[in-house]
């Protein structure tokens, strides 16, 4: 009677241990989902900028305003600006960078807009996520680069 209850016991707690491993996988992989369409939503609204800009949809000028660019992103934007073809601000949410080249803007890489770099592009930084998008002409020509900045530090506790 003693082996059959040990037999029991042991049964039981193996099941549990059977429970709680199935679970825990389950947890971590609907956290790893949840973490990724997080940052599909971030990605697809920056995205989105730079493509309501090109079809004209979207005010150049617009990158300047912090406030309605947060409520459009849902997220803390941080930075915005246009460059003109030669790497020039013409629009920015920091005034005192106008006219400026994007070299003298701390953090920006130079690379971001070279002719061959790709049409949008995504860089992870300090706590932010950088979009820079090209907005081209028919030609294929660059007429302008947007580069959009937000906080991920809010995502983040999202994800948590």
């Amino acid at each position: 009677m003693l082996h059959r209850s040990r037999l029991i016991v042991k049964i039981a707690l193996l099941v549990c241990c059977i429970q709680t491993i199935a679970l825990g996988l389950l947890g971590w992989f609907y956290m790893q989902r949840f973490s990724a369409a997080v940052d599909e939503r971030a990605y697809s609204q920056l995205r989105m900028v730079g493509q309501l800009i090109a079809q004209g949809e979207l005010e150049l000028h617009t990158l300047s305003q912090k406030t309605f660019m947060s409520e459009l992103l849902g997220a803390d934007f941080q930075h915005g600006m246009v460059l003109s073809g030669n790497g020039r601000i013409i629009v920015s949410s920091v005034s005192r960078e106008l006219g400026h080249k994007a070299d003298a803007v701390p953090g920006f890489e130079r690379h971001w807009i070279a002719a061959s770099a790709p049409v949008t592009q995504f860089f992870e930084r300090d706590n932010t996520l950088v979009c820079v998008t090209r907005i081209g002409s028919k030609d294929g020509a660059a007429n302008y680069h947007t580069v959009t900045t937000i906080s991920t530090v809010a995502l983040n506790e999202q994800k948590r």
